[in-house]
């Protein structure tokens, strides 16, 4: 009898423990592609600031910026003053890696950062997943990269 009564809580236990680990994976998932959101405005914004070019005509180097795509569920660190405008050889895709994460907006979304100082119109991004999870990430005028 003493046996079964041992046996009944840890398999309770080892059933909570199962659960509490499902949820932090979910959360740790959602979590890498809101990093992955904010490295690239960083990414996008220190290229700015350090006035990087690439090209054979660039000489002082140029705007750089992040375009977010709902659709594709992808955002794509681009250089120049206009994602429609820019060269796409250049350009540096970045895939989600928890396909459940999209991108709250109802069209594509470009968030620049001008030379020489890396300031930005004021604009936002919001992440969410299916279960719950949600980001809302701001760059301010200055360029400052926020995130709640």
């Amino acid at each position: 009898m003493e046996l079964l009564v041992v046996f009944g809580l840890l398999v309770a236990v080892c059933g909570f423990c199962v659960f509490v680990d499902g949820q932090s994976r979910e959360f740790f998932s959602f979590a890498a592609d809101r990093d992955l959101v904010l490295s690239a405005l960083r990414r996008a914004r220190a290229m700015a600031v350090n006035s990087i070019c690439f090209g054979a005509g660039c000489v002082s180097g140029q705007s750089h910026g992040v375009h977010f795509d709902p659709a594709k569920k992808e955002a794509i660190i681009f250089q120049g003053d206009d994602f429609s405008a820019r060269d796409c050889d250049f350009d540096e895709i970045i895939e989600f890696e928890n396909q459940a994460v999209c991108i709250v907006a109802p069209f594509p979304v470009d968030i620049i950062f001008f030379l020489p100082a890396g300031d930005a119109g004021s604009s936002n991004v919001a992440l969410k997943d299916d279960r719950g999870h949600y980001a809302d990430i701001s760059v301010n005028e200055s360029g400052r990269i926020d995130w709640q």
